[in-house]
């Protein structure tokens, strides 16, 4: 179905329900011409009846959704612009901005398994009790190359929250969002998979002792694992860039930047009763000390840079003198001690697609921080 360019009220163009049928709805124009505008009297689609991935919405812009009742709880006031239970359809090229939900995901809402597919999809200035932008409790979302910005939570997960859950996320930046606890991302008892992510000036504001997190807040999680991305410019009262708190299984940081993040302890990562395990990332000039590790926790950490020193196989204290390359910032310059520094392999393809024209090194050794390591194919160029 084919839906040409227009700003779309009315009762008949919100609260948008599917009804098991696997339909494609594609704007003739594109988000910034075709709009679902839905007043704050119901939010803009509705999934709850199995609908599956070959449910297709592309090109919308959903915005002033709000969250209506929907039975009995748990599933009240939750998904002001897009609401998914047991449901997982596709969203691409889509906008969804300035909606609210009185509880969960003030942007989107995935629960039941829903495993719903987002890509090239912006989630803006949202608002909920949890998950401002999206909250995929019970879900599995996958998110690619989407923008989870400027959202807004009054408990956890300003950009995104997940309980129970396991979400994706590929090439997609995390910035400006707030909240009291996870300013960026809030999981707990979660399967959390971060790849080629920036997480960026986000901001948990609270300051009691389960708060914190500015970029990410990790509680109770497994198999979280965090790989080529850069954690930056994040505030909290603990842990500025990420917090992991109680009993987090099997948590992987890998090639991972952590740097210029603030709070009162652990500027860059505060681990409250926490083992994850870093390896090939930089922890550097963050504020106050880049690590803070309680007495019950063991974080193991080897080939990483970390400002002040940390003990670990092939750990140093450098500066690692980051430069800005072509939009990308924490670049490594020629000549930086974290070049080559790393452990394993590049499978073959260094990554100095973006120095190699410098002449830098053509080592198979990874590079430390977002930029280098096993599997990284060179994405930035």
């Amino acid at each position: 179905m084919l839906v040409a360019p227009g700003t779309y009220t009315g009762a008949g163009n919100r609260g948008i329900d599917f009804g098991g049928v696997d339909l494609v709805l594609l704007s003739e124009g594109g988000a910034e011409s075709t709009v679902i505008d839905c007043e704050g009297e119901n939010r803009g689609f509705k999934f709850h009846s199995g609908e599956t991935a070959a449910s297709l919405v592309s090109g919308f812009t959903i915005r002033n959704g709000w969250a209506p009742p929907e039975g009995q709880s748990p599933y009240l006031e939750n998904g002001g612009g897009i609401y998914c239970l047991g449901s997982s359809p596709t969203l691409t090229n889509c906008s969804i901005t300035g909606n609210s939900a009185d509880n969960y995901g003030g942007g989107i809402y995935c629960d039941q398994s829903s495993s719903s597919m987002l890509t090239n999809c912006t989630i803006v200035g949202n608002t909920a009790e949890s998950g401002g932008g999206l909250d995929c409790s019970y879900g599995e979302p996958m998110l690619t190359n989407c923008t989870i910005a400027e959202n807004t939570a009054e408990s956890g997960g300003g950009g995104l929250t997940c309980w129970y859950g396991s979400p994706t996320l590929t090439n997609c930046t995390i910035v400006d969002n707030t909240a009291d606890a996870g300013g960026g991302i809030y999981t707990h008892s979660s399967s959390l998979a971060v790849t080629n992510c920036s997480i960026v000036g986000n901001r948990a504001r609270g300051n009691n002792r389960w708060d914190g997190g500015g970029g990410i807040y990790c509680s109770r999680s497994y198999l979280s694992t965090l790989t080529n991305c850069t954690i930056a410019g994040n505030t909290a009262e603990t842990g500025g860039g990420i917090r992991y708190s109680r009993a987090t299984l099997n948590s992987t940081l890998t090639n991972c930047t952590i740097t210029s993040n603030t709070a009162a302890a652990g500027g860059g990562i505060y681990f409250d009763a926490s083992s994850p395990t870093l390896t090939n990332c930089i922890l550097w000039n963050d504020t106050s000390a880049a690590v803070y590790v309680d007495e019950e926790s063991e974080p193991t950490l080897t080939h990483c840079n970390v400002q002040g020193g940390y003990a670990g196989e092939g750990n140093i204290d450098a500066d690692p003198r980051f430069r800005s390359f072509r939009s990308f910032d924490y670049v490594l310059s020629p000549g930086s001690p974290c070049v080559d520094s790393g452990t394993g392999q590049n499978d073959g393809i260094p990554w100095s697609r973006v120095n190699s024209a410098y002449g830098q090194h053509n080592s198979q050794a990874p590079d430390m921080g977002a930029y280098g390591g096993p599997g990284n194919l060179g994405w930035v160029r």
